[in-house]
């Protein structure tokens, strides 16, 4: 156990950067580019939680495997600010305009046309920025 439950949980998400998966089927996802560093169940969710870290960058990644209808996918990253300017804010909205690799303007517009998306959002925090999604469709997540 790596002590993540609730409390700790909360302390992990709000103190690094993070993605998690919620998968229906009760097993830990592997993948070769990832370590696993930690394992916690969470009762109150009927959730286990695994926490890996990818090899080259380091990023960490959280899989929480419960039987749930949603699959939700969410990205955190650290984004403290250095100033009142809200750079973080704008960075946010930034990275929705798309880039020379995926060139849309706006991702969640095209997002909503061909998706069963139950949620689709992104926030900025004073000191992280947060790009969740959600959807009962397994081919959304893709």
């Amino acid at each position: 156990s790596s002590g993540l439950a609730v409390g700790g949980l909360s302390r992990f998400l709000t103190t690094r950067r993070w993605a998690s998966a919620v998968l229906t089927e009760l097993q830990a996802p592997s993948h070769p580019a990832f370590a696993l560093i930690g394992t916690e169940r969470v009762e109150e969710l009927d959730a286990e939680c695994y926490v890996y870290e990818h090899e080259k960058t380091k990023a960490q990644v959280m899989s929480v495997v419960a039987a749930e209808e949603n699959k939700v996918f969410g990205v955190v990253f650290r984004t403290p600010p250095a100033d009142s300017t809200g750079l973080p804010h704008i960075l946010e909205h930034s990275v929705l305009c798309g880039s020379e690799k995926f060139p849309t303007k706006e991702p969640f517009v095209e997002l909503l046309k061909g998706s069963l998306q139950t949620f689709l959002n992104a926030f900025t925090y004073p000191d992280r920025t947060c790009y969740p999604v959600a959807s009962q469709n397994e081919k959304d997540l893709r």
